[in-house]
């Protein structure tokens, strides 16, 4: 129900910012909030439509490329979404888009890939809590148990209790 009650409310967001952008529709920002607000309504051919516009918009602005990524994710599209990360990743050294580029690996089926992405990460102190996730999965799949424990029980604190996360690290 709780999800629901989220998916509902993106809706509305998604909405009340398509209205917005009927009368400003080369506003950066509202492009980006459409976009992030379809993905949580769970709304993938929304938000791809916004983030396609936006990219063709603004082709040099990367954290709009970024929201492209993510609508590519959804969309079970790995192997574009993750040559996006990649490319976005070589000009900035950033977690979340890290995030992106190992998550489409490991959609691949090509975890030793995944590892390398978030590498640069690989203690977790940077990484948002799916990111540490992902890492701890990663790790395990490419034989590392004991480095994946001692990620998870170092990210712990800051992680909660997240019983995926506590669930990876067990394996």
């Amino acid at each position: 129900m709780h999800e629901q009650t989220t998916r509902q409310a993106a809706l509305q967001q998604l909405e009340r910012t398509e209205s917005y952008l009927a009368a400003d529709p080369a506003n950066a920002r509202l492009l980006a909030a459409a976009v992030d607000h379809a993905l949580a309504a769970g709304l993938a051919q929304r938000a791809a439509e916004h983030a396609e516009a936006a990219v063709a918009r603004y082709p040099d602005d990367d954290v709009l490329a970024a929201r492209l990524g993510n609508v590519l994710l959804a969309q079970g599209r790995h192997d574009q979404a993750g040559a996006l990360f990649d490319a976005l990743l070589e000009r900035h050294a950033d977690p979340a888009l890290a995030y992106g580029a190992a998550y489409a690996c490991y959609c691949q089926g090509l975890p030793a890939q995944a590892l390398a992405r978030l590498q640069p990460y690989a203690d977790g102190a940077a990484l948002a809590p799916q990111s540490v996730l992902l890492l701890v999965r990663v790790l395990h799949l490419n034989g590392d148990p004991e480095r994946a424990l001692a990620v998870a029980l170092a990210q712990r604190a800051r992680c909660g209790d997240d019983p995926s996360l506590l669930a990876a690290a067990s394996l």
